[in-house]
Parts: C-alpha cells; sequence; structure tokens
C-alpha cells in the first residue's frame, strides 16, 4: 500500500507545484532565522533570568550589536578578502607555470620520462578544461541574466525578511511546542512535548557548537598563517571556518587549497602550512571540540563518517553540513517510536513465571 501510495504521488506531482514554489519561497528567510534563533536565544534567556530585562529590549539591542558587526563586515573585511581574492587571481597563472617548471626538471633530472610525458598531458588537458568551463561559465552568465536576477532577488528578499522572523522567534519561540502540543490528544502531550524539547536541545547544542568551533578554526588558520608568512591569511582562514562546517572532512578539504598555494611558493612554505594543520588539528581535536562539542550528538564516529557519505552523494556540501543534525532529529523520532510500539505491543515484556510449589520431603521413620 505504501509503494502504491508513492507511486501514485509521483504520478500527480504537478499538484504539489505551488507547495512546493511556496516552500522555496520561504527556504532561505527560515533556515537563516532559525540559525540565528539558536546561536542567541540562549544569550536572551540569561540577560531575561538574571538581569529582569523585557525580551524585546535585550532583542532589539542584539539587533543592534548585529547591525553593527555587518557594517563593519562591510566597510573592512569584505573589502580585504575581495582585495585578496583579486591578486590571487592574477598571480595564479604564474604559480603554476612555476610549478610546472620545476615539476618537469625534477622529472628530467631522475630520467623520469614516462611521468613526465604524463604530466605534461595532464597540465595541457587541465588547461584546456580550465579555459573551456570559463568560457561555458561566461556564456551561460550572459544567456541566463533573467535567473541572475531572479536569484538576487531571492537573496535580498530572504534577508529582509529574516530580521523579521528571527525578531517573533526570540520573542516567542519558547511557546512553539506548548502550541503544537495543545493541539494533539491529552495521552500524547506529554511525550510529544519531551521528544520536541529533546530535539530542539539536540539542533541546538550542534548549530552552536559548530558555529563556535568554526569561528576557533577560521581564527587558529589566519593567525598560523600570518606567524609563517603566508599569502591570503585572511581568505584561506575564512576558508578553512566555512569548511569546517562539514564535520571531519572540513579541515582537509580547506587545506587543500593552502598545500597548493604554498607548494606554488616553495618547498619550505608547504612544511610551514604543514605544520600549521598539524598544530591546528592538534589544538581542534584535543582542546576546541571537547570543550565546546564534547558529546552533544552521541553519536559513534563510524555512523556520523557513513551518514556524511550518504548525505553528500545524495546532496552535495549541503547535505554534509545538514546530514548529522537530521540523522539526529531522526533518531530521536525512531527512539520514541520504538518505545511506543513496545508499550502498545507488548511483545518485549518479560514472561511472568508460574511459582511452583515447593515439594516436603517426609521425614525418615
Amino acid at each position: 500500500m505504501v509503494l502504491i501510495v508513492l507511486f501514485l504521488i509521483k504520478k500527480v506531482a504537478w499538484i504539489f507545484t505551488p507547495l512546493t514554489d511556496a516552500v522555496n519561497a520561504v527556504e532561505l528567510p527560515v533556515i537563516i532565522a532559525a540559525v540565528l534563533y539558536y546561536v542567541l536565544n540562549p544569550l536572551v534567556d540569561w540577560v531575561e533570568k538574571h538581569w529582569y530585562w523585557k525580551r524585546w529590549v535585550t532583542i532589539a539591542l542584539i539587533f543592534i550589536a548585529l547591525l553593527g558587526l555587518i557594517v563593519w563586515g562591510l566597510a573592512t573585511l569584505i573589502p580585504a578578502v575581495e582585495n585578496q581574492l583579486q591578486e590571487l587571481a592574477k598571480t595564479w597563472p604564474q604559480y603554476w607555470e612555476g610549478i610546472q617548471k620545476n615539476l618537469n626538471q625534477w622529472l628530467g633530472h631522475y630520467d623520469l620520462d614516462s611521468l613526465k610525458k604524463q604530466f605534461d598531458t595532464f597540465t595541457q588537458g587541465t588547461g584546456k578544461t580550465i579555459t573551456t568551463r570559463i568560457n561555458s561559465f561566461v556564456e551561460s552568465t550572459l544567456g541566463g541574466i533573467g535567473t541572475a536576477v531572479g536569484v538576487v532577488t531571492n537573496v535580498v528578499i530572504a534577508f529582509a525578511t529574516a530580521p523579521f522572523l528571527l525578531f517573533f522567534m526570540l520573542k516567542d519561540g519558547h511557546r512553539f511546542s506548548h502550541f503544537v502540543v495543545h493541539f494533539l490528544p491529552t495521552k500524547t502531550r506529554s511525550t510529544t512535548h519531551e521528544m520536541l524539547t529533546e530535539i530542539n536541545q539536540q539542533i541546538s547544542q550542534y548549530i552552536r557548537g559548530q558555529l563556535t568551533v568554526a569561528l576557533c578554526v577560521a581564527l587558529m588558520f589566519m593567525f598560523g598563517f600570518w606567524v609563517v608568512g603566508m599569502k591570503y591569511a585572511l581568505t584561506l582562514g575564512l576558508l578553512a571556518g566555512i569548511m569546517n562546517l562539514i564535520p571531519y572532512l572540513g579541515s582537509f578539504l580547506a587545506m587543500l587549497p593552502a598545500l597548493v598555494i604554498a607548494a606554488f611558493i616553495s618547498p619550505i612554505m608547504l612544511l610551514k602550512v604543514i605544520a600549521v594543520f598539524a598544530i591546528e588539528q592538534m589544538l581542534e581535536g584535543q582542546v576546541v571540540s571537547p570543550l565546546v562539542l564534547g558529546n552533544s550528538m552521541d553519536m559513534y564516529p563510524v555512523t556520523t563518517i557513513l551518514v556524511l557519505l550518504i548525505t553528500g552523494n545524495m546532496f552535495g556540501i549541503v547535505g554534509m553540513i545538514l546530514g548529522i543534525p537530521l540523522f539526529a532529529i531522526l533518531k530521536i523520532f525512531c527512539t520514541y517510536g520504538f518505545h511506543w510500539f513496545k508499550q502498545v505491543s507488548g511483545l518485549y515484556e518479560e514472561e511472568k513465571t508460574v511459582p511452583t510449589k515447593p515439594t516436603i520431603k517426609k521425614a525418615d521413620s
């Protein structure tokens, strides 16, 4: 029956097009507001509890502080990153030619002609591929101006509406579970409220923990690259922090561009970058992650890696970022569903043993 229902839904999928369009329209602002809600809500609760301020006053002050941070970022941080990206785009061909020349000399010195030919073929093919992709990107960009305008419009609308959603989430978000439970049968209200509370705690701990660790990773990489004299330290540090939102694999993926650029500069710089990466991994694994995250998700490492592989293969980078919290929510639903099934089915009750009468031995005559 389930398969038949799914088959029929697929055949009449056009009926759900308006619903899909509506979800796509509100998806981005809701995600932005939800992430900021889980980050800022503990601060609002703490101020309301200890300083006895009205909730809307605290929210207004937080909004003013966020507006100041956005203005500071637009005035200082974004121009610096833009300048580094422009410089990197200009100097990238020189780096590529330098490493190609050095590798050809090294391969020729050790009489590795076969590897040299393969490397030349690879570099020529890579150059043609990059040129082809750039040309196709330009053509698609010029040909899809209408689509680009639509995307920009959606992003602007999302960032304009997200603050309003965030304000009401911070103001009345703690009432949401009680509002939902009110429509359920009386016998299921307590269990559903516990389940929603646990889901909220899991998501809150994960989002705050991941963002805190990502910020620490970005600062550590920026400082480390600055100490060793690595170019584009700000941009590479920010990239490392963003990529660190992907558990386990983020730091490694973020190090790839840094290692490539360091290899273009000099072998000594490559060793310095590797040393920075090793120190960062030690501090993150031994100090930052245990203090910030701890065992908040209560997931076995092998399970985490499998979830990342599956969600990454299905939904790409977005799936790798959102796969862990979605799996945690699914785990909570399955846990409560299994407990309900045990209580209703009665299949897991222990068998009651019937006591046997003790045998009385007759006394010997």
